[in-house]
């Protein structure tokens, strides 16, 4: 029953769990469910960061002469994927209060193989579809960003209360 456009900011959880079948009799649907568990932040400062990066010169290809000879004007190319995903965390007041905080930025600009760029577009006189055969793709990029806060109160030693922010951007 339900889906997310949200991007998994994978530097704020502590926790992943993953079910993919047999769901318990509370849930509505059936199929797989992914279920978050964020860090807290703790009594000592932390951080971590994960980044990772490609472009069109780390790419190969398949793009043989018989490919060519059935029609297929261009493979799948990258532009640039990249991924920067920088999380800290620590005390406000040491064994009460703490925060995490993460932020993402996901890049992935491409190029769909055998699309080509409309030649009639915007043209109110042709409705027909023209491709551009001069070697120019279609671009396909899409840029998500990410950040997000927790803050952790140790009320007593049996009670924690935690809120959190979480703001996601997507332009595509």
């Amino acid at each position: 029953g339900g889906a997310s456009m949200s991007t998994a900011n994978m530097t704020a959880a502590a926790e992943v769990t993953m079910d993919t079948g047999s769901p318990s009799a509370e849930l509505p649907t059936g199929g797989p469910r992914i279920n978050f568990v964020p860090k807290d932040g703790g009594n000592t400062f932390t951080s971590t960061t994960f980044a990772s990066f490609a472009n069109n010169a780390m790419q190969g290809d398949n793009f043989t002469q018989r490919l060519k000879d059935r029609g297929l004007t261009s493979v799948d190319a990258v532009r640039m994927n990249a991924d920067f995903n920088p999380g800290l965390g620590g005390p406000f007041k040491k064994d009460s209060v703490w925060f995490y905080a993460a932020a993402r930025i996901l890049i992935a600009d491409v190029y769909p193989g055998g699309i080509l760029p409309n030649l009639n577009a915007n043209n109110p006189n042709e409705w027909t579809y023209r491709g551009d055969t001069s070697g120019k793709l279609v671009e396909n990029n899409a840029k998500w960003t990410d950040a997000q806060v927790r803050v952790t109160w140790q009320a007593t030693p049996r009670n924690r209360f935690a809120g959190s922010y979480d703001r996601q951007d997507r332009c595509s």
